[in-house]
């Protein structure tokens, strides 16, 4: 019987205990097994409990975690690696795109110029053969011009996930009505990464939450 994730943070923690019915939905809709073997990747380790959470809710799997202070390496330990760096270093973010994580949460800065980067960067090489989910938690400071952000401020993290809601739609924008009705024309453009393979995206009070597809969309479609 899978148990709920708020019962693997059996230690102090800054995640908000309102964020653990969240998870368990986001578990249970996308079918991510505890006993399943996943590379899940934690932005932000702090005191290191989030990776163990992880560690003990998903046993068979191995947890990454990043962080940007040293003394978090001391909480590497078996199933448990621990980077350290930045979340917007190219170096690193190449690292992290060589493992193919099946599960990414980014917990780390943010700062609303390092969370959309680190998903433009990290997204396409998410793994979609288990899961493929990547979750950005904290989103209320995209209202806080302390983080970089702002209400309807066009560099908040919020505005620029909410973009890729027309990214989807994106033939819908672009594509000529030729190409929707018979016979069917179709048009030969570039399509961007989000169009192909962002299956949805999901807006929670302080959390985000894209899916990747399986397979590539067809895009530039008939009505």
């Amino acid at each position: 019987m899978e148990q709920k994730f708020e019962q693997s943070y059996t230690e102090q923690s800054s995640k908000h205990r309102v964020y653990f019915p969240i998870y368990d939905e986001i578990f249970k809709n996308n079918n991510i097994s505890q006993d399943e073997n996943y590379n899940i990747l934690e932005i932000g380790v702090d005191n290191g409990s989030g990776v163990r959470a992880l560690k003990k809710h998903f046993p068979n799997s191995t947890i990454y975690g990043l962080d940007i202070l040293p003394r978090c390496k001391q909480y590497e330990e078996e199933n448990i690696k621990i980077i350290i760096g930045s979340q917007t270093d190219n170096t690193i973010l190449q690292l992290l795109k060589d493992v193919k994580f099946d599960i990414i949460i980014d917990d780390g800065s943010h700062h609303n110029n390092h969370v959309f980067y680190s998903y433009s960067q990290l997204f396409p090489s998410l793994s979609n053969s288990k899961v493929g989910i990547y979750i950005v938690e904290d989103t209320h400071t995209s209202y806080w011009k302390y983080y970089g952000g702002g209400y309807k401020n066009s560099n908040a993290t919020i505005e620029k996930f909410k973009d890729i809601i027309d990214m989807q739609h994106a033939w819908c924008i672009r594509d000529p009505i030729s190409c929707h009705i018979p016979p069917y024309d179709g048009i030969n453009v570039t399509k961007t990464y989000n169009e192909e393979w962002v299956q949805f995206i999901q807006f929670y009070e302080n959390i985000i939450v894209i899916k990747k597809r399986k397979e590539k969309a067809q895009c530039s479609k008939p009505i």
